[in-house]
Parts: C-alpha cells; sequence; structure tokens
C-alpha cells in the first residue's frame, strides 16, 4: 500500500476509535464520503470559473460548503457523529438543489440526487434512523428537477456548448460516486466476512481442544441433548503410587 493508500486509510479511521463495528463502518464511509464531496465541490467550483461574472453565487456557495464538510471530519474526531451525519446529509442535498434552481435542469446537476439515495444507507447509524428521510428527500428532489423545474437557470443564461459539457461530466461524476457506493459497500461486506471467518476458525480450535470431534460435530448440527448407550461397558480402576527412595552417599 502506498503513501496514497495509508493516508486514505487514517483519514477513513477517524473517529472509529471504541466505536462497536457497525458504528465503525457508518463512520468509515461518512469520512470517505465527506472526503469526496469536497473534491467534488472543488472541482465544480474552478468549473464554474469558466463563466466567473455569472457563476460568482454559485462558485462562492460550493467553496463554503467544502469548507463546512470539512468541519464534519472534526465533529467524527469529537464524537459528534450526529452532528456530523446532519449536517453532511443537510450540505449535499442543499447545495446540489440551489445549483440546479440556479443553473437550470438543463445542465444535469440534479442527476446527483441519485446518487444521494444510497448515501444514507451507508452512512447513518441505526440508532439515527430518523436521517433516513433524506433518502426521500433525494428522491423526491430527483423528481421535481426532472420534471417540473424549469430547463433554463433562474441565475445565469449558460451557452448550450457549455451546459453540454456540465451535463456530460455530471453524469460522469454520478456514475462514479455510484460505483463508489457499490465498491465501500462491498469492501465493508468484505472485511465483515473475513472477521467472522476468523472468529469461526477460533471458535473451531476452542471447541475442538475440549470436545472429541465426532461430538462437537454433532453440536453444531443442532443436536442439543447427546447421551449415547453401550451394552457393555469395562471399567478399570488404578490407583498408581511413587515410591521415592533416598540413599546416603557412600563415604570413602
Amino acid at each position: 500500500m502506498g503513501s496514497i493508500g495509508r493516508a486514505w486509510q487514517r483519514l477513513s479511521q477517524n473517529g472509529t476509535a471504541g466505536l462497536s463495528m457497525e458504528e465503525a463502518r457508518k463512520v468509515r464511509s461518512l469520512n470517505q464520503f465527506v472526503v469526496v464531496a469536497i473534491a467534488s465541490l472543488l472541482v465544480y467550483a474552478l468549473g464554474f470559473t469558466n463563466d466567473w461574472p455569472g457563476f460568482a453565487l454559485p462558485i462562492a456557495v460550493n467553496l463554503g460548503c467544502a469548507l463546512l464538510h470539512v468541519s464534519e471530519l472534526y465533529y467524527l474526531r469529537r464524537g459528534w457523529r450526529a452532528l456530523a451525519v446532519g449536517q453532511f446529509l443537510v450540505l449535499l442535498n442543499a447545495q446540489i438543489a440551489f445549483v440546479s434552481h440556479f443553473a437550470g435542469r438543463g445542465v444535469g446537476l440534479h442527476y446527483f440526487f441519485l446518487t444521494f439515495v444510497t448515501v444514507p444507507a451507508l452512512v447513518v447509524p441505526r440508532r439515527l434512523r430518523v436521517f433516513h428521510v433524506f433518502t426521500m428527500l433525494a428522491g423526491v428532489l430527483f423528481m421535481y428537477f426532472s420534471f417540473w423545474a424549469p430547463s433554463e437557470g433562474v441565475g445565469v443564461e449558460i451557452d448550450p456548448f457549455w451546459a453540454n459539457i456540465i451535463r456530460f461530466v455530471t453524469v460522469i461524476a454520478s456514475l462514479f460516486t455510484l460505483a463508489l457506493v457499490a465498491f465501500l459497500f462491498d469492501n465493508d461486506a468484505h472485511h465483515a466476512e473475513s472477521a467472522l471467518v476468523v472468529e469461526h476458525e477460533r471458535s473451531e480450535k476452542l471447541l475442538l481442544n475440549v470436545l472429541p470431534p465426532s461430538i462437537s460435530q454433532r453440536l453444531k448440527s443442532g443436536q442439543e441433548s447427546i447421551a449415547d448407550g453401550f451394552g457393555e461397558v469395562s471399567v478399570l480402576f488404578a490407583d498408581i503410587g511413587i515410591t521415592l527412595v533416598y540413599r546416603e552417599p557412600l563415604s570413602s
């Protein structure tokens, strides 16, 4: 693993110390999504500078959201997980909703809402199930901007050429995000399965140290009461004693 991989692993483990397996998995995913969100916001802010006067407001919104996302890494380190999850999901949906409204649905930025539908399942712990409402919110916003929102933006008129460029980049970025979601889910599942295999092998060794293999197999097959009968049995009682003999050394 290279330096980038090690840095990614350290960042992913931010705020996971002392957590249960489920909580740690959610925090790791949130750390990773926060970094991806920051990178995406900065890339789009840079792209919007092509039309600096017209896109000054979206650029400021993107940079502000990126800065707020950085604070979520601090919240996780301090153990403020509910605050980090809530702020992340609010900013995620609010930023795309604003830019889609500003630039119009013709640029296709609302495609990101399709990926946002899956994000709560990976970052929201069971004890914070109320945040799963953002799954429904992302779906509603996608439907709104797909069918009912104006095609033209309310803030700026975009040249058709640049609108197609933005839509193309957005489609690629949305597909990348969906692939990332699938990869993170598969990676977590792989680590969980590997941990289960290790624990299973350990329990097998402990069981075989206590019981004969035939009995352990019957226990694992679901047999609860094991009482075998034997027609003929021989019992040997043995009393084994040890006698110590002390002899004086011979004198010369």
